[in-house]
């Protein structure tokens, strides 16, 4: 199956703060971040849930935030430590393992060979 990924969500729409509020998950004591591009990749087996990483990007103190889980997923051009499908597995979203702001050189590749 070749699923192509319109979006990944974000928090905010603007404002202060709305810039450092990615999507992210953690999963396998590793946080990964959500990729906003068109990306085809082919989905592998279901490898459990993550919770998602939760950030105050309104700056009020709130009480205690619930936390939600998505289904996340290897990916078969790629090794689970660089990324994972997560979301939906009939449209999940490419998160990339957090890593010192650079991309693991198999993922450029195949974000690379997404555009062609």
């Amino acid at each position: 199956m070749v699923l192509v990924l319109a979006s990944a969500a974000g928090c905010g729409s603007g404002g202060p703060g709305a810039a450092s509020c990615a999507a992210a998950i953690k999963f396998d004591e590793r946080t990964y971040l959500g990729m906003g591009v068109g990306i085809k990749f082919h989905i592998g087996r279901r490898l459990g849930t993550a919770p998602t990483v939760t950030c105050n990007d309104t700056g009020r103190k709130s009480g205690r935030s619930e936390e939600s889980y998505l289904a996340v997923y290897e990916i078969n051009e790629l090794d689970r430590a660089d990324a994972v499908g997560v979301g939906e597995k009939e449209n999940p979203a490419l998160y990339v393992a957090q890593d010192g702001g650079h991309l693991p050189p198999e993922v450029s590749r195949l974000l690379k060979g997404s555009r062609n």
